[in-house]
């Protein structure tokens, strides 16, 4: 139907699309019953959901992830029971996981490993200086674990060899200070 500055479709129950020199207005759902649809525009596109702020991402009809925005934060959801959250990019040309929120275990997050419980080999943390602060009441642990009897070692990073060290040996619990002569206390 052609009215003045615009063409609209009209079902039974009312009007469907209209068309002008602004845009296109739909009411209802657009559906594509085959293939791809692609969304290719020349700008921006934006995602405007008015005043409910939830966009809402469905596999087959079932909703696996949301993004909202709930008073001035961002919020992105796994809409699947214990689905984790995954971040992945390349590394050269391997796929790799930068990082996993694991909604199994109540949200750990695993940066460099697809196992939040568990810490990546080598973990490297790149500052001037690293701050364990524990809030609440109760201990600060750092665990060495091995099948070989590991020990936990703290090094001056601008030391060479093994001068100025404190060591934790596994086996026999003894606690070695070694100074910047070799010598070593314990």
């Amino acid at each position: 139907v052609h009215s003045g500055d615009y063409l609209y479709f009209k079902a039974a129950d009312g009007e469907r699309l209209r068309l002008n020199s602004s845009g296109i207005t739909v009411t209802g759902d657009i559906a594509n019953t085959s293939g791809d649809m692609v969304l290719d525009v020349a700008g921006a596109l934006v995602l405007d959901a008015n005043d409910s702020g939830y966009v809402t991402l469905k596999d087959n009809g079932t909703a696996f992830g949301e993004f909202n925005k709930a008073t001035n934060d961002f919020v992105i959801s796994s809409k699947i029971n214990d689905g984790d959250i995954i971040f992945k990019g390349k590394d050269g040309s391997s796929v790799i996981e930068a990082m996993r929120i694991d909604m199994a275990v109540g949200g750990s997050v695993g940066i460099g490993t697809s196992t939040p419980t568990t810490i990546a080999s080598d973990t490297t943390i790149a500052s001037t200086d690293v701050i364990l602060n524990v809030k609440a009441a109760g201990d600060a642990r750092i665990v060495a674990e091995g099948t070989s009897g590991g020990s936990l070692v703290l090094v001056d990073g601008n030391a060479t060899s093994n001068q100025r060290v404190v060591r934790l040996e596994s086996t026999g619990g003894k606690l070695v200070i070694q100074g910047d002569n070799d010598n070593a206390i314990g």
